[in-house]
C-alpha cells in the first residue's frame, strides 16, 4: 500500500511540473541580455504622464463615465511557435484594421523575431508600415495608472487596438505564468466598481477573448521591465 502511494504521490509531482512548464512556455519578447532595444523614455514625456495624471486624479475621474462598456472584434490567430506572441498579436491586430494579414511567418520575418522573441519597438515599427494608423510607444507609463487607463480607453473608443507587454507572475487570475508574452486589449467595461479589461491573447492557456480587473491587467503590465504600451 505504502509503495502504490510512493508512486501515485510520484505521478502527481511529475504532472505538476509538465503543468508549470507548459504554463511558464511562453516568453515571447526579447531581453537586454538578448539583444532588445532599451527606449529611455524623455523627460517631457514623463512630465506629460504626471500632468495628465494630477488632472485625472484632480477631477476624480478615471477617464470615462461609470457603465461604460466597448468591445473590439478582435480576431483570434494562436500563436504557431512558443515565441511567436509578437507576430501573432501583430496578426490580430492589422487583421482587424485591414480585414487581412501577413502569416505569421511572413510578420515574424520582418520584424526579426527569433526564437528569443521580438523586440517591442519593432513591433510599433511594423504596425506603422502596415497599417494607416499612428502607433505610439510609450514607456514607463505603467507608473500613472489612471493615464495608463486612459490611453487604453481612448484607444478603444475610436476602435484602435492596444498592445500590452505582461509578466503575470504571483498574479491568480491569469491562467499561466510569463515573464513576458504580448496580447491584445480588446475591450473595456465599466458597470462594476473595480472595472474590467478584455484581453484578446493568442497563447494557448488564456486563448481567445477574457476578462480581467483593471487593475490585474495594469499589475501584469507593470510587472514587466518594459512598463510600456503601444498604443
Amino acid at each position: 500500500m505504502k509503495k502504490f502511494l510512493l508512486i501515485v504521490l510520484i505521478a502527481i509531482f511529475i504532472m505538476n511540473l509538465g503543468l508549470v512548464s507548459f504554463a511558464s512556455g511562453v516568453q515571447g519578447e526579447l531581453t537586454v541580455e538578448e539583444g532588445a532595444d532599451v527606449y529611455i523614455t524623455p523627460q517631457e514625456e514623463l512630465d506629460l504622464y504626471a500632468e495628465m495624471e494630477a488632472k485625472l486624479k484632480l477631477e476624480n475621474l478615471r477617464s470615462f463615465p461609470d457603465g461604460k462598456y466597448k468591445t473590439l472584434s478582435i480576431p483570434v490567430f494562436e500563436q504557431e511557435e512558443n515565441y511567436y506572441c509578437g507576430p501573432a498579436t501583430i496578426k490580430q491586430v492589422v487583421h482587424f484594421l485591414n480585414s487581412s494579414s501577413d502569416n505569421q511567418n511572413t510578420i515574424a520575418n520582418e520584424m526579426g523575431t527569433t526564437c528569443n522573441g521580438t523586440n517591442m519597438l519593432e513591433i510599433r515599427n511594423y504596425l506603422n508600415n502596415n497599417t494607416s494608423e499612428n502607433y505610439t510607444y510609450r514607456g514607463e507609463v505603467t507608473n500613472y495608472y489612471y493615464t495608463w487607463l486612459n490611453f487604453i480607453t481612448t484607444d478603444i473608443d475610436i476602435d484602435k487596438p492596444v498592445i500590452l507587454e505582461i509578466d503575470t507572475t504571483n498574479i491568480d487570475s491569469w491562467p499561466y505564468v510569463t515573464e513576458g508574452h504580448y496580447v491584445n486589449v480588446s475591450g473595456y467595461d465599466t458597470k462594476y466598481s473595480y472595472g474590467e479589461i478584455r484581453i484578446t491573447d493568442p497563447w494557448g492557456p488564456g486563448l481567445g477573448n477574457r476578462w480581467y480587473t483593471m487593475e490585474d491587467v495594469h499589475q501584469a503590465n507593470d510587472q514587466h521591465w518594459r512598463k510600456a504600451i503601444i498604443e
